[in-house]
């Protein structure tokens, strides 16, 4: 089964909680900001999932609307994820 990276982009807030129960989670968790943006190999990874809390000019990334309860963004990467999953097959 190919892994999930979740890539959060400009929320370091979000990274820093993500992170503290990444081992609960079914998928990796990275963080990038505008300065490590170019770093980002996409060739690299098979299923991943951008988002961020503010308007980029990444067209694949997702906006997450804050505040939520944490289960309420968990639940919005999943679907994220299952759609990206549908629409590439």
């Amino acid at each position: 089964m190919t892994s999930k990276n979740l890539i959060i982009f400009n929320s370091p807030f979000l990274f820093e909680i993500l992170k503290e129960i990444e081992e609960n989670l079914n998928f990796k968790i990275k963080q990038y900001n505008d300065q490590k943006s170019n770093q980002i190999d996409f060739s690299e990874l098979k299923n991943y999932l951008v988002i961020s809390d503010k308007t980029n000019n990444n067209k694949d990334c997702k906006i997450l609307s804050t505040p939520k309860k944490i289960e309420k963004i968990l639940e919005q990467i999943n679907i994220w994820f299952l759609s990206n999953k549908f629409s590439s097959q």
